[in-house]
């Protein structure tokens, strides 16, 4: 496993889903089973995505269009709410130690979050967030937050990465960038920044050393 001294570097970059948040897409898939769609692993899966769900990650569409086209596609009359439930099922808990960890690394450095994410996730997310930590949003804790559906661009994208980085005047190889997945990392390190692969067998809490 490798490990990276955060006082290293000028920055880091966490992604959200499976790196602080913990997240099952096995969940969703089964939950959308449940209610009679079996076919949903066709236009939803952690690695690929279909053009809807792009589309809804970058903001391109709203929740209404996303949801009213999902059951098109999947020929379901079920309701939306239901649709809804079963799509936020993904999202699970926000362990405490990954919470202390960025705050300590906001201490040492500055921090970013980058996230494909959409909508509804968010209010779903923040919602949790309100509940079991007592904070509106993720700005609370990271020197800035960028949600690729406000930013209408998503990752693996090079443009999502580019924009970090000049907003925050920030060179690329003095960045460390922290996702677990390997089609976003390999677009990082093209652009030059310091990139891990957090495989499922790893905890971003024991890569970082806070020296």
């Amino acid at each position: 496993m490798s490990k990276y001294i955060v006082s290293d570097y000028k920055a880091i970059i966490f992604d959200l889903g499976a790196v602080l948040l913990n997240i099952n897409y096995q969940d969703t898939i089964d939950a959308f089973k449940a209610l009679g769609i079996k076919n949903f692993d066709e236009i939803f899966s952690k690695a690929k995505q279909s053009t809807l769900t792009d589309d809804f990650e970058k903001g391109n569409i709203s929740e209404k269009e996303f949801f009213g086209s999902l059951k098109q596609q999947l020929h379901t009359n079920v309701n939306e709410s239901d649709l809804i439930a079963a799509w936020n099922i993904m999202l699970k808990d926000l362990p405490q130690q990954r919470v202390d960890l960025v705050k300590k690394c906001q201490a040492i450095l500055p921090t970013f979050l980058l996230s494909n994410t959409n909508y509804t996730h968010i209010v779903d997310y923040h919602a949790y967030l309100q509940k079991n930590f007592k904070v509106d949003n993720m700005s609370t804790w990271f020197t800035n937050v960028y949600y690729s559906f406000e930013m209408g661009k998503r990752k693996p994208d090079a443009n999502i990465f580019e924009q970090v980085l000049n907003e925050n005047k920030l060179n690329a190889t003095e960045v460390l960038y922290i996702d677990d997945s390997p089609q976003h990392i390999e677009s990082a390190k093209k652009l030059g920044i310091v990139s891990h692969h957090l495989l499922d067998t790893e905890d971003v809490c024991d890569i970082l050393l806070l020296k």
